[in-house]
């Protein structure tokens, strides 16, 4: 398991504009690592062992990029407040690791969320 901060630099681009809107979704993510482990556990007869390894800190990167694309709708429930839904699909660019194996992180999500105008 490997914990990051992200912070995201997305751009969308609307191309339905109706009641509902249709958008597309692209962007960047820079993920910087918090903590990382593993948790190894064997099984014998009648018991089963758990054991949690900490990462070491040249294991791993300290930054991953990565690119996301998504497509989404926005729904105006009144002039000032609008609905979000947003399918989105994110992959690395760069390996979260930095072993013979290289590991690339990727996420499919679904971002919803709530936008006042003010």
């Amino acid at each position: 398991s490997y914990r990051y901060i992200d912070v995201p630099l997305k751009a969308n681009w609307i191309f339905l504009q109706r009641r509902v809107r249709l958008f597309l979704s692209t962007g960047v993510y820079a993920g910087f690592f918090l903590e990382g482990f593993h948790t190894h556990e064997s099984h014998f007869a009648g018991r089963t062992e758990r054991e949690k390894l900490i990462l070491a800190g040249n294991e791993i990167s300290k930054l991953v990029l990565s690119l996301s694309g998504g497509i989404g709708l926005d729904y105006p429930v009144s002039q000032t407040v609008r609905l979000r839904l947003a399918p989105e699909f994110r992959h690395a660019v760069m390996p979260i690791t930095k072993t013979s194996v290289k590991e690339f992180q990727w996420l499919a999500m679904v971002n919803t969320g709530i936008f006042f105008r003010l």
